[in-house]
């Protein structure tokens, strides 16, 4: 899928650019009822591309 929201069209992404841009996303950490979850900003051009990573790696 080719859903990363990049600036210019690109041959390969580097693992370690990528892993930035999901550091950097704009989030907030909250506990509620004994859980813990991510708060994401209603505009995030990454959260789909976040999503399908966790997504990959929990199942």
């Amino acid at each position: 899928t080719d859903d990363a929201p990049l600036k210019k069209k690109v041959f390969r992404r580097r693992i370690k650019t990528v892993i930035q841009n999901i550091i950097t996303l704009a989030s907030k950490m909250v506990k509620h009822a004994r859980q813990v979850s991510l708060k994401f900003g209603n505009h995030s051009p990454w959260f789909k591309t976040f999503k399908q990573i966790y997504i990959s790696f929990s199942t």
